[in-house]
C-alpha cells in the first residue's frame, strides 16, 4: 500500500503542477520523527502526507522535539481517520476510506463472479475523503 499511497501523492503533485513530493521516513519513536522532520525542515518542506495517522502522530511528536508547529512550520495529514486523530495536539487532519461500502461492493462482486457475470470492477473503490481537522 504504501507504494500506491505515493504514487497517489505524487500525482496529486503533478496535478497540481507541484515537484514530485519528497520521500523520507519516519518511525514510530520521537528520535526517528525528529530526524525526519530536522531533514525536511532543511529541505523546506511545507507539508507532510504520512503512511497513516500513527506515523503522523509520530511526526507530530517529532515537531515538538524542534519547537515546530502544525500547520504554521509544518501541514501534517495522516490516513485511516483511527479514533485517536483527532484527540492529538493539534487535532490530525486525515484521510478516511469507506471501508463498509467497499466491502459491500467486493461481497457483491465476488457472488456476481461466482453466478457467471461479469461484475462492474469500477465501483470497488473506497472511496477516499478528508476529514479536515487542525494539522493542516
Amino acid at each position: 500500500m504504501a507504494a500506491e499511497r505515493l504514487r497517489g501523492a505524487g500525482q496529486a503533485c503533478a496535478d497540481a503542477g507541484l515537484d514530485p513530493p519528497v520521500t523520507g521516513t519516519a518511525d514510530l519513536d520521537i528520535a526517528s520523527a525528529a530526524r525526519a522532520v530536522a531533514g525536511w525542515a532543511r529541505e523546506s518542506v511545507t507539508g507532510v502526507c504520512a503512511y497513516n495517522d500513527e506515523t503522523a502522530m509520530a511526526v507530530l511528536a517529532g515537531m515538538g522535539e524542534h519547537r515546530l508547529s502544525a500547520p504554521d512550520d509544518l501541514a501534517v495529514i495522516g490516513v485511516d481517520d483511527i479514533p485517536v486523530a483527532g484527540l492529538t495536539a493539534p487535532p490530525l487532519t486525515t484521510v478516511a476510506f469507506d471501508l463498509e461500502q467497499a466491502g459491500r461492493h467486493l461481497a457483491e462482486a465476488v457472488a456476481a463472479s461466482l453466478a457467471g457475470e461479469h461484475p462492474d470492477l469500477t465501483s470497488l473503490s473506497p472511496h477516499p475523503h478528508v476529514i479536515q481537522r487542525a494539522s493542516t
